[in-house]
């Protein structure tokens, strides 16, 4: 056992003067122990610095010692340390140990150099997890304000500005979180220094001359100002107070502070202690101040915390998060300077008396009601059924004494994940969300940025981009409450985050929410409509407690109102009970010499066209043909194909179109389907058929018999209930699916329309093929109407030459093309279109530039179309003439006559103005379904809940579509061309939207390449201007500015033009395969110049799936991210042997800088591994063996 026992109690100046109950005493405190205790060592040595000196006491017994010799030791102690300090060199005079600051891990060389010698410093240790994220964002965004605070109050009455100064003096030097400053350079990990005085800076400015509003705009730019000045981290006091004179009795107060030293809570206890101090003062009673346990209780005790517990919960609490929520309603196309702007709505006090009882009713509390209103807000806008976003938590662990009292950053920004099963009762997930944030309180202390370590989101992308804040320290009470000699008034907190979007909630008597933005990002009305869905979800989970969460409201019950019945009411008359046939001899009692189709030199008048029709009607009722019956229609566009399409209307019979060129298998599957009673063709087209078994009409051949058939019109019987046509369209099985289309519907399309001018003075062309929907409106707007019909020549319809001749020579006035073929015919000769009194086009995404050309340069109008086959033909129109505000993206407009469109989440719940959700379609123009696929139909066209209707249904489009708030809806495009690129869930078509909207592309289309979820990438297919003039660089940046990062592609093709099908919509099969290829890129191949160069071509190359690699082109344009990028740095280690940081990369994106990095890399490592060597050799060596090699030089190296 030892005989001494020695103990250095260390530096207790900092921690006496901070004692909540102790300080100092000079006097004596007697006998530490008593007489008759049996000594546990012979000597005791017990050293401590007090007032800056080291005292040292040495106790013993004097059964064993003399008092002189205990004193002559003493002595020698004394002797010796001295000796040692006048041994120790002048750099190392100074030197502050780990006792001095027991919090700190760095060593006394690191601390020597950021503190110096120390003058001044009463204290150091590590900083809190949330201070390290906002040191690092306070450094990233130098200069912005953000997390700079100001409190700002007015004061009337009788203010003593003097002794309110010296309050505020005081109270600095009470409170050491208020005289911190912090460092970072030079060091592994921040520090935080107490210093032991400060300067608070104070400003008294005068602007009682100004009247009210002048002081208020002045105001306002005061705080811009100071906002933008920001502070300097390293300097303390990162705090300071200005006072503005209003007048005789009245003063603005500016207390602007840093976040890193001051959470809500403790704000609230610095005014306690502010205004008790300034009472005191003015008073001359004897001061109130609260005895605090300092911060660095807190960070000691945080220091002790078991970050694996920590690491487990979080794990699992986020396993299967692999990218942020996507937030709502970004304004990507309108990006202006980076700001932040409020807006509050604030609920009446009979609603926030309804929200605290119900929170109690539930045992839960009012910020698990907020957090679970924003997580519904958020899920429905991103489309998903699990979210996370960021809160912040008390973190004041209750296990630490006075820790109600402390003053400092307790708080923390950790992630909420929620999950939003539809099925579940409301009142059971908000105890769940009660129980989950129970749970999590024991983690609170975790650091985000390990937290984020821990889940499967990439370093470089946020893991959540909205905050939400529940300030459980309302500070216009506390100032109000604790100045009893003063009126406080119009008391404001203004904060700028680093998040987005963050979102605030005030208690008190009327309960306020508060929503901050970014105004880079998004725009002021669809932020108004945020916060006020997000009332409306608050409000909603109180009347929905026993409801499934899937029907909780976001919308007002006026909202709701206008996107189901305001913006769909378009009933309107017309002959729904009619048939085709019927109107179509309307047309011919009226107009029976007027020409109705002609083709070439080939025309009809509407007399003749009915007979012939009647005539192969009768036919056709002679050989079964009937309501109800199918016919099949093989014919190339002609006269002959417009009688043949009468007849079989006439008959009562349903046309099933049959193209000759269609694949056997696909002719067969459809035959096999639809059973046609005959098939209406001629010899050619027949013997390319698969109709065996099926009697064939053969027109050619049946001339005579056609001939003596009546010329009158058969009686069918039809109405507008039975069957007009069986369209086939693209399955998502591949097979093919018939849709069933009524006559009504194709009445309630094409009579009495106000989405186009359909009349007997107007000449339509058929141009698409009888089997493409579009021919509807050619075929019946015309003959319906009375206009005159002019069939386009048989044969491909790309020619824009023919097409011009055509057009131009038979006077067409409306013209339909689908998109891809208007942005061509566009592109290569607009003045096909000159002349035109109204251009349709649909199909697809219609190109805004296009568009716009044509109405601004030709003046003719142009409608933009939208309809799935399942609801015949259109389903909303959007008209354009010269002087409509195009944009950048087009619109798909209002429903059409009859027609209601509703916008649905996937539990059919109507979503608000401006949120993606599918689109439905509802009216009379809904077809029966599929033929022969009961399951499929009873899929795709459900029971109509919203209309009102007993047995009314809807088509779900399959489309994602959102609301404009001027009643138009806007086209996202296919639900089911969602992507996952790197765990993030991309629409393509906003990707396209984005090109589209770059002047230099005319037209574009995006795919995702690749097979694993780690090795896809977004490739753009574009159209510009002319061959070679596709700049990928500025194209490039362009979308950088208007999307994500992870939405820009990584590849860019260009194409003289989009392949088109033979609907003239974009054959996506058709684009040129990519994969292997060196996508286009910003810079000019170079090849490499050196062996390294090479070496990393040739690693980039394979890891990136791309032919060859440029020493000048970005890893992260060519598709790089950061699984790539850790893969990279993990082959240049295996393969060249050089140790490089993941973050090399990152700032070296090309091989050209990534080699020099490199080459340096390798000197330094090759240097340190000489040092290394040649210390071995030094520590074996003698000193003149030293001698010798300092005379040699060799050691010179080794220094560099």
């Amino acid at each position: 056992k030892a005989e001494v026992v020695f103990n250095y109690l260390g530096q207790v100046d900092a921690t006496a003067a901070q004692s909540k109950y102790f300080a100092p005493a000079k006097e004596k405190a007697g006998e530490a122990q008593a007489k008759g205790e049996k000594r546990a060592h012979v000597l005791g040595v017990n050293g401590l610095v007090v007032g800056g000196r080291l005292e040292v006491a040495i106790d013993y017994g004097r059964e064993l010692h003399r008092r002189e010799s205990v004193e002559e030791l003493a002595r020698h102690y004394a002797q010796e340390l001295r000796q040692l300090l006048r041994q120790r060199t002048e750099s190392e005079a100074g030197l502050w140990t780990a006792v001095d600051f027991p919090l700190v891990k760095a060593s006394p060389q690191q601390l020597e150099k950021v503190l110096g010698r120390g003058e001044g410093v009463e204290d150091v240790y590590p900083l809190s997890p949330l201070q390290q994220g906002l040191l690092f964002h306070s450094l990233l965004e130098a200069g912005s304000g953000v997390y700079v605070e100001q409190l700002t109050w007015e004061v009337r009455g009788g203010l003593d500005v003097s002794a309110f100064r010296k309050a505020w003096e005081t109270v600095v030097e009470r409170l050491a979180v208020l005289r911190t400053r912090f460092l970072w350079e030079g060091l592994e990990d921040p520090l935080q220094v107490v210093q032991r005085t400060v300067q608070l800076p104070w400003e008294e400015r005068d602007w009682s001359s100004l009247g009210r509003e002048q002081q208020r705009s002045t105001l306002d730019e005061y705080l811009k100002a100071d906002s933008r000045r920001g502070f300097e981290l390293g300097q303390s006091p990162l705090m300071r107070m200005a006072v503005m004179k209003l007048g005789e009795d009245g003063w603005r107060f500016v207390w602007s502070h840093h976040h890193l030293l001051l959470d809500g809570w403790s704000l609230g206890l610095v005014l306690e202690e502010l205004f008790a101090t300034y009472e005191s003062l003015v008073t001359g009673a004897q001061a109130r101040s609260s005895a605090r346990s300092a911060y660095r209780e807190y960070i000691e005790w945080l220091g002790k915390q078991d970050t694996k517990t920590a690491e487990a919960y979080w794990r699992e609490a986020l396993k299967g998060v692999s990218a942020s929520t996507r937030l709502p309603l970004e304004a990507r196309g309108s990006k202006s300077i980076k700001g932040q702007q409020e807006l509050h709505v604030q609920l009446t006090e009979e609603e926030t008396s309804a929200v605290q009882g119900f929170a109690q009713r539930q045992q839960v509390t009012v910020n698990t009601l907020t957090q679970g209103a924003w997580a519904l807000v958020l899920g429905r806008h991103a489309g998903e059924g699990d979210v996370v976003f960021g809160a912040t938590v008390a973190g004041r662990p209750a296990e630490l004494d006075g820790v109600e009292g402390m003053v400092g950053l307790f708080i923390n920004t950790l992630p909420v994940r929620v999950k939003l099963p539809g099925d579940e009762v409301v009142a059971e997930w908000l105890k769940g969300l009660q129980k989950q944030q129970a749970e999590q309180r024991q983690f609170e202390h975790s650091a985000l940025v390990q937290v984020q370590g821990w889940t499967e989101v990439p370093r470089r992308q946020p893991l959540f981009e909205s905050l939400l804040v529940f300030e459980n320290y309302p500070i216009d009470d506390s100032l109000k409450h604790r100045t009893a000699q003063l009126d406080v008034r119009d008391v404001w907190l203004g904060e700028r985050t680093n998040y987005p979007l963050t979102l605030s909630v005030i208690p008190g008597p009327q309960l306020r929410l508060r929503l901050a933005y970014e105004t880079s990002r998004f725009e002021q009305r669809g932020m108004d409509a945020l916060l006020n869905q997000w009332k409306v979800a608050l409000l909603g989970l109180m009347t929905s407690a026993s409801k499934r969460l899937e029907a909780a409201p976001l919308l007002t019950e006026a909202e709701r109102q206008q996107v189901l019945k305001g913006w769909n009411a378009t009933e309107q008359e017309y002959a729904r009970e009619s048939s085709i046939a019927e109107e179509f001899s309307r047309q011919v009692a009226q107009r029976p010499d007027a020409v109705a189709v002609e083709c070439g030199e080939e025309k009809l008048t509407y007399r003749q066209l009915d007979e012939q029709a009647n005539q192969l009607a009768h036919l056709l009722r002679s050989k079964g043909v009937g309501a109800e019956e199918r016919v099949g229609l093989c014919l190339e566009r002609s006269v002959e194909l417009v009688v043949a399409l009468v007849g079989i209307a006439k008959s009562g019979g349903a046309y099933v179109p049959l193209e000759a060129d269609y694949p056997q298998a696909r002719l067969e599957q459809m035959v096999s389907e639809v059973r046609p009673r005959v098939v209406v063709t001629r010899r050619a087209l027949a013997e390319k058929l698969p109709v065996q078994g099926v009697e064939c009409v053969l027109l050619e051949e049946m001339a005579e018999t056609l001939a003596q058939q009546p010329k009158h019109a058969p009686k069918s019987g039809v109405s507008g209930r039975n069957l007009a046509y069986i369209d086939f369209t693209s399955g998502s099985t591949g097979k093919p699916k018939g849709v069933c289309t009524e006559q009504r519907g194709v009445l309630r399309t094409v009579k009495g329309t106000k989405y186009a001018q359909l009349g007997p003075e107007e000449t339509l062309l058929l141009i698409a093929p009888v089997s493409f929907d579009a021919s509807t409106l050619e075929v019946w707007g015309s003959l319906l109407n009375g206009a005159r019909l002019v069939v386009y020549p048989p044969g491909p319809v790309g020619d824009v030459e023919e097409l011009k001749r055509v057009v131009k020579g038979k006077g067409v006035t409306t013209l339909h093309l689908t998109a891809g073929l208007f942005a061509q015919v566009v592109d290569a000769d607009v003045e096909v279109l000159r002349g035109l009194k109204q251009l349709l086009t649909g199909g697809d995404v219609v190109s805004a530039p296009h568009v716009r050309r044509v109405v601004e340069e030709l003046k003719v109008p142009v409608t933009a179309c939208y309809g799935p086959t399942e609801n015949t033909l259109f389903t909303s129109c959007h008209r354009m003439t010269e002087g409509s505000q195009v944009g950048e993206v087009v619109a798909i407009g209002q429903p059409i006559g009859n027609t209601r469109l509703y916008v649905l989440d996937a539990a059919l719940n109507p979503v608000p103005v401006g949120v993606a959700g599918e689109l439905y379609a509802a009216g009379e123009g809904v077809a029966r379904g599929y033929l022969g696929s009961a399951e499929l139909t009873a899929e795709r066209f459900v029971p109509d809940v919203h209309g009102g209707l007993a047995g009314e249904r809807m088509y779900r489009t399959g489309d994602l579509a959102r609301w404009r708030a001027d009643g138009t809806l806007e086209f996202l495009g296919r639900a089911d061309t969602q992507v996952k690129v790197r765990g993030f869930r991309i629409e393509l078509g906003e990707v396209e939207g984005a090109l589209r909207a770059h002047p230099a592309v005319k037209e574009a289309v995006v795919v995702a390449k690749g097979q694993g979820a780690g090795d896809k990438r977004l490739v753009a297919y574009v159209v510009g201007p002319g061959p070679d003039s596709l700049d990928v660089g500025e194209l490039r940046r362009a979308l950088k500015s208007r999307l994500p990062e992870y939405m820009v592609p990584s590849a860019f093709v260009p194409l003289e033009a989009l392949p088109l099908t033979s609907n003239g919509k974009v054959d996506r099969k058709a684009l040129p395969d990519v994969s292997g290829a060196r996508p286009a890129s910003e810079h000019p191949y170079v090849e490499p110049r050196s062996d390294v160069e090479q070496k990393l071509a040739l690693i980039l190359a394979e890891i990136l799936g791309v032919a060859r690699v440029g020493i000048h082109d970005d890893f992260f344009e060519l598709g790089g991210h950061s699984l790539l990028a850790t893969r990279t740095i993990s082959r240049i280690r295996s393969e060249l042997g050089v140790e490089l940081p993941l973050s090399a990369l990152f700032e070296n994106p090309s091989i050209a800088r990534l080699s020099v990095h490199l080459v340096q890399a390798q000197s330094t490592q090759a240097d340190q591994a000489e040092l290394e060597q040649l210390l071995a050799l030094l520590e074996q060596d003698t000193s003149d063996d030293i001698d010798a090699l300092l005379a040699s030089g060799q050691l010179a190296s080794g220094e560099e």
